[in-house]
This record gives C-alpha cells, structure tokens and sequence, in this order.
C-alpha cells in the first residue's frame, strides 16, 4: 500500500467533487471532438 500516488488534478478546495467549470470545460472539449468527427463522418 503506497501513499505515494498523486493526484490527477488538484482541487483548490480539497473537495471529492469537480467543480461546475471543470465539468463545463470538459462537456465543451468532448462536444468539440464530437464535432470534428461529425465532420469527418460527413466528408468521408
């Protein structure tokens, strides 16, 4: 059993939970990648 293991990303407040940004930012990157292989699916 290691402590030794970093976190993914730190949390400002220590909480388990993501905070709404986060979770903002990441709907947006995966729309984004939704997206590019919509277009991608189109052109082909």
């Amino acid at each position: 059993m290691k402590k030794k293991n970093k976190p993914l990303r730190q949390c400002p407040r220590g909480s388990g939970k993501p905070s709404w940004r986060e979770v903002v930012i990441a709907l947006a990157m995966a729309i984004r990648e939704l997206s590019k292989l919509i277009q991608l699916y189109i052109m082909s």
